[in-house]
């Protein structure tokens, strides 16, 4: 990585966002998004976009920046590309690592066509939803987690300790269950070194990408006895009414999809690719998973 702005040359400075790092140049003012960050950050309730563009503000006015601009990550030419919703921006993009430069004032374009399609697609809350909504804002504020370094308590969703400053753990920041709206805990298991994000109270348990095909080959003697481990005396939970599954990891609607092929219907975020599996069916989708690998036999 050069670590150069590919528009004015000066040193690029890295800043947080939530989990995410952006480069992003103090001169110009233009930032730079390593492949599916502009994606992921765009839909994090947490993060602004214009919280990003208000971070690296120019200190002079671009001058010419005319010519062939490289990838400040692998060194290759960006190229000219428009995404279809913004079909007035042009970005620079790179096609070998997929990253994007935007110039400034770029993301606020952007920014401005997203809140407005939003406004034009979102969804009527029911009074239940928003009030179940209104309810687990105010849990996330009153519940607290330590500080690693300094022992002092934080609100748990904050990401660095407001007495020494130190960032706190990621695991730290809280992560609610998108069924019962509880408190997820991290829980490891004896016969498996993974750790998953589980409900204590209604048996969920939540995999963020990737993990769900790492859990379905331990096999189905370890997978049967993690299950039991989390329904093992818990009554199923009755809802008075049907409840938007909200994504521990990012606050989106999950979407109840297929497990490949099959007619197993799971809740799966569509922008972060997490899945949730509500009390019994790990088991019953690991079944699924290896009749399918199996060719049905």
């Amino acid at each position: 990585m050069s670590n150069a702005c590919p528009r004015c040359g000066a040193a690029l400075s890295e800043r947080q966002f939530g989990i995410i790092h952006l480069d992003g140049c103090n001169e110009c003012g233009g930032i730079w998004f390593d492949a599916g960050e502009l994606h992921r950050i765009a839909h994090d309730t947490r993060v602004g976009l214009m919280d990003v563009e208000r971070a690296f503000r120019p200190a002079v006015s671009p001058e010419g920046g005319e010519g062939t601009m490289n990838c400040p990550k692998c060194g290759g030419s960006l190229s000219p590309y428009v995404f279809p919703h913004t079909p007035d921006v042009t970005v620079d993009a790179c096609s070998q690592c997929r990253g994007i430069w935007l110039d400034e004032d770029e993301l606020r374009r952007i920014a401005d066509r997203i809140a407005s399609q939003n406004r034009q697609t979102l969804p009527v809350r029911s009074r239940e939803e928003m009030q179940r909504e209104q309810a687990r804002n105010v849990t996330g504020f009153l519940l607290s987690a330590p500080c690693p370094s300094c022992k002092t308590t934080n609100p748990a969703k904050s990401l660095v300790c407001w007495a020494c400053g130190a960032p706190l753990k990621a695991r730290s920041t809280l992560r609610f269950c998108p069924r019962c709206d509880n408190p997820l805990h991290e829980m490891s298991f004896q016969k498996t070194p993974a750790k998953v994000d589980a409900c204590r109270q209604c048996a969920g348990i939540w995999f963020e990408e990737g993990e769900l095909p790492v859990f379905l080959r331990f096999g189905r003697e370890t997978v049967e006895t993690i299950q039991m481990s989390l329904t093992k005396g818990r009554v199923p939970i009755q809802f008075e009414y049907a409840r938007i599954a909200r994504c521990p990891g990012c606050s989106h609607d999950m979407q109840a999809q297929p497990f490949g092929n099959s007619e197993f219907m799971m809740d799966k975020c569509p922008h972060c690719e997490s899945v949730w599996l509500d009390a019994g069916e790990l088991l019953a989708l690991y079944d699924v998973a290896h009749y399918s690998a199996s060719g049905g036999n």
